[in-house]
């Protein structure tokens, strides 16, 4: 599993607590040998919906835990 200060950033940068600050139009996201990410539209509107970068399948979860629960943290 990820480490406690990747969560901790993870939940911080979805809640907007941190100084975290998308450089692209999408915000980056692994979980074990999957990779997804997050429009930054949805990003901004705080829905918490990731493409799968591979299949495109899209998760949505109803919370940051859930996200990370799921085991996903930013890449």
């Amino acid at each position: 599993m990820w480490s406690n200060e990747l969560q901790q950033l993870t939940c911080e940068a979805l809640e907007g607590k941190g100084n975290f600050v998308p450089r692209t139009g999408a915000v980056y996201f692994k979980s074990d040998n999957r990779f997804a990410e997050m429009s930054l539209a949805d990003y901004l509107a705080n829905k918490l919906h990731l493409t799968d970068r591979s299949t495109g399948e899209i998760y949505a979860f109803h919370s940051v835990n859930e996200l990370l629960n799921a085991g996903w943290v930013l890449d």
